[in-house]
């Protein structure tokens, strides 16, 4: 049975800068990006042993349009 050690979180904007498929994408300025992401997501819950209990996937389809700057 797998362990882990270390939680990930994940964080939108990581994701989106990421997944970006090229440089050219990743360079566009916030106001005009657009893009389209294709990702499968795993969900494992794991107790407090750090033994797997369950480990789920999704797939998201998603569209990024424009962001707001913090």
């Amino acid at each position: 049975m797998s362990k882990y050690v270390n939680s990930v979180i994940l964080d939108v904007v990581a994701m989106v800068d990421q997944t970006s498929s090229s440089h050219q994408t990743a360079d566009l300025s916030t106001d005009h990006l657009l893009a389209k992401f294709n990702d499968i997501l795993e969900i494992v819950l794991i107790n407090r042993h750090g033994e797997t209990l369950k480990l789920e996937a999704y797939e998201f389809n998603y569209e990024v349009n424009e962001s707001e700057e913090v």
